[in-house]
């Protein structure tokens, strides 16, 4: 984003940005559209129907192979190739997941399980991998998706109990969920304007300030960007998000 905003930059920049990463450089985080667009895709390929009696042998053959090639491609060190290749396969990989144990989402031979291994995960310690470039944070590569689906399931019982129990608190959880798409898309173009303009003023060293700074701005922006989308939605003037 630094440096001067040219015909070129803004043409054959983008362009180039684009086949590398799926994303454009003023939001960043639309690379997981275009990834999710492939995974469909693909999942549409490869996987049969639940009603298969191929499905389970070829989910699991899907996962195993997908595991695979997500490991080899952070293990040598391929983030020369386009970051999509990687994390279309890592998200073919959970998304296979999905599909294959949403239907025992609630059995507890599968919530007890995962339970058990979020907590152990979070005694001794995540395994953490940035899904856009395929990188290793923390922990074990290979570590990474059983941690990942304990924390998905684990998720996933603590909100059922919470909608059951309490269900006066979410409230506000609703209200981000009616408008997750667009405050997806909005959030990024307001976190690159918000960066700017803290370089801009030098004050990219006071990090504890520009988190606040860039905090505030979401809680006090995001919902007027939510509110001014809804009110063109209502009137019949925009585009209504392709995903649901």
């Amino acid at each position: 984003m630094r440096g001067a905003l040219t015909l070129r930059a803004a043409t054959l920049g983008v362009a180039k940005t684009f086949v590398l990463h799926g994303n454009i450089p003023l939001n960043y985080p639309l690379w997981f559209l275009f990834t999710l667009f492939l995974v469909r895709q693909l999942a549409n390929i490869v996987l049969p129907a639940k009603s298969s009696k191929s499905f389970i042998p070829v989910c699991a053959l899907v996962v195993c192979v997908a595991y695979l090639l997500s490991f080899l491609l952070w293990k040598y060190h391929t983030q020369w190739l386009p970051f999509y290749i990687a994390n279309s396969i890592v998200g073919l990989m959970f998304f296979t997941l999905g599909y294959c144990i949403s239907q025992y989402e609630t059995q507890w031979w599968l919530c007890l399980p995962c339970i058990v291994g979020y907590i152990a995960c979070y005694i001794w310690g995540f395994s953490i991998v940035q899904y856009f470039p395929n990188t290793l944070h923390a922990g074990h590569y290979l570590l990474n998706m059983p941690t990942a689906l304990c924390g998905i399931v684990t998720f996933n019982v603590i909100c059922r109990l919470v909608v059951k129990y309490v269900p006066q608190i979410i409230a506000p959880f609703e209200i981000v969920a009616k408008n997750a798409m667009i405050l997806y898309v909005a959030h990024g173009l307001l976190y690159v304007t918000i960066f700017e303009v803290i370089l801009k003023f030098e004050i990219v060293r006071l990090m504890p300030y520009a988190f606040s700074l860039m905090i505030a701005a979401y809680v006090m922006l995001l919902p007027g960007v939510c509110i001014l989308y809804n009110r063109i939605k209502k009137n019949g003037v925009g585009i209504r998000p392709a995903i649901s």
